[in-house]
């Protein structure tokens, strides 16, 4: 917990920050035609607030925020060597999926 979450400037104005406070985690990811969910080992790593994806693949990923999405049901795209992050908050969970099977991924989570 961060001791000092809001503060005060000399011009008195009100700020607030909401930083990574630990060492983040970092991994692969294989994303094929079924829905997986991008986080680093069995489970999200606790408290996270950031998640990374560098698409290293050839192929197009499309992401959504349930294991329902498909490549024609989907939030947004991911296209070969781009990279995607989204700022998260407790139980929020990313999936992602392709159209072919064994595209390689990196990800990351940040708390």
């Amino acid at each position: 917990m961060e001791s000092n979450p809001a503060k005060v400037s000399d011009h008195q104005d009100l700020g607030t920050s909401d930083i990574i406070n630990t060492a983040g985690v970092y991994g692969t990811l294989t994303v094929g035609t079924s829905p997986v969910e991008i986080k680093v080992g069995g489970s999200a790593q606790a408290n996270r607030k950031l998640v990374t994806l560098d698409n290293t693949s050839n192929a197009t990923l499309y992401w959504g925020y349930n294991n329902s999405i498909s490549t024609s049901a989907y939030a947004g795209r991911i296209f070969k060597d781009q990279q995607a992050w989204w700022g998260v908050g407790p139980g929020v969970s990313i999936w992602v999926v392709a159209g072919s099977g064994g595209n390689s991924t990196h990800i990351s989570e940040g708390a």
